[in-house]
């Protein structure tokens, strides 16, 4: 009788042991999968900027193409204000679009180690 009773308390102070790993374990993937977010979107982050550099300074040349272009047609004060007119709208359909998307964009939660540490309970309870 009280070897089956050493028998249960060795059972749950293993579980217990067990348990108290597994979170630690949990703990650090969510650790990881939050700084590999992290690090992607920095990365992203830097990306854009370069390229927004780029895309900066060719705005000139395009607009003084674009200013010659139709200013073969108008006078060039006129055409001066309607590639900057077009400029303009464009730049406010991106900033559109750009704050519909940051309105959808998720946080950078850790999913699957939430995910893992949810299902925990129910594995626990079914174990026993």
């Amino acid at each position: 009788m009280f070897g089956a009773m050493d028998r249960i308390q060795e059972l749950i102070a293993r579980l217990t042991s067990e348990v108290q790993q597994l979170i630690r374990l949990e703990i650090q993937l969510a650790q990881t999968e939050v700084g590999d977010k992290l690090k992607s979107a920095s990365r992203a982050v830097a990306y854009a900027a370069v390229a927004g550099v780029f895309a900066f300074f060719s705005v000139f040349g395009l607009l003084i193409a674009a200013i010659w272009g139709v200013g073969e047609v108008l006078p060039i004060w006129l055409a001066a204000l309607i590639v900057a007119g077009g400029f303009l709208l464009l730049a406010g359909l991106v900033g559109l679009i750009a704050w519909k998307r940051a309105q959808r964009a998720s946080p950078p939660y850790p999913d699957a180690a939430l995910e893992d540490l949810r299902a925990i309970p129910d594995e626990l309870k079914g174990a026993l």
